[in-house]
């Protein structure tokens, strides 16, 4: 059978929502375990499982040009703007599968297409809600080691003596002691004026219970206490 380009729609059955994308086949009539690749869809089927997904064949066309045009037709910027979409972009730019020469010759059908006022989405600008569901697919990617030009991490200074590397070391510690936060400090004196205070029959000072050892020794020190 001659392999065929679909035009799917995968829908998850718990929300309703779905995704819409082209898929290169050889039969059509029969699933061959491929959902789609956006990534708001993968991140879907990692939460509801894969069983909470069916695909369904919308059209069949037997060249990618022709496949990649019917999922512009449908995918545009109002459909991705909807809230029942997992797509994030518009539909019609291909997947990154595709070979060399495929790639070349999808790019010369299109030359000279689309430029401005060809383009449907030419002078308008996304939604907030567009901005902001691309944003959410795309938070978490890219950190350390998901970045290829992530080195590691930040790279040590260099100091030119040990009392200077010392110095920069406290004053990191400092900076980065939970105890030094304004909360905690307001905390811990809140918790001191609730603990019990004595008086010293000495010298008539009051002083906090856990204290009044060490003021003990200091007056034996002094000679008041013998």
């Amino acid at each position: 059978m001659q392999e065929v380009y679909i035009v799917y729609k995968t829908v998850n059955k718990v929300n309703n929502k779905f995704y819409i994308g082209v898929h290169k086949c050889a039969n059509p009539q029969k699933f061959d375990g491929y959902y789609g690749s956006g990534s708001l869809l993968k991140r879907a089927i990692k939460k509801h499982g894969m069983e909470n997904f069916v695909r369904e064949t919308l059209f069949e066309f037997d060249s990618y040009e022709k496949a990649y045009q019917k999922e512009q037709e449908i995918v545009n910027s109002i459909l991705i703007e909807s809230n029942s979409c997992y797509n994030i972009k518009l539909g019609g730019n291909g997947g990154t599968t595709q070979n060399e020469e495929v790639r070349e010759q999808f790019s010369l059908s299109r030359q000279g297409k689309f430029i401005k006022e060809q383009n449907h989405f030419y002078g308008r600008k996304h939604s907030n809600e567009a901005r902001k569901k691309m944003s959410d697919a795309k938070k978490g990617k890219y950190l350390k080691d998901q970045n290829p030009n992530w080195k590691g991490g930040f790279r040590k200074k260099k100091f030119s003596s040990e009392k200077e590397r010392q110095l920069a070391q406290s004053s990191f510690m400092k900076e980065h002691n939970p105890m030094n936060s304004f909360e905690v400090q307001k905390k811990h004196a809140e918790s001191m004026k609730n603990k019990p205070r004595v008086l010293c029959p000495h010298c008539d000072k009051s002083m906090e219970m856990g204290g009044f050892t060490v003021h003990k020794i200091a007056l034996m020190r002094k000679g008041i206490i013998i």
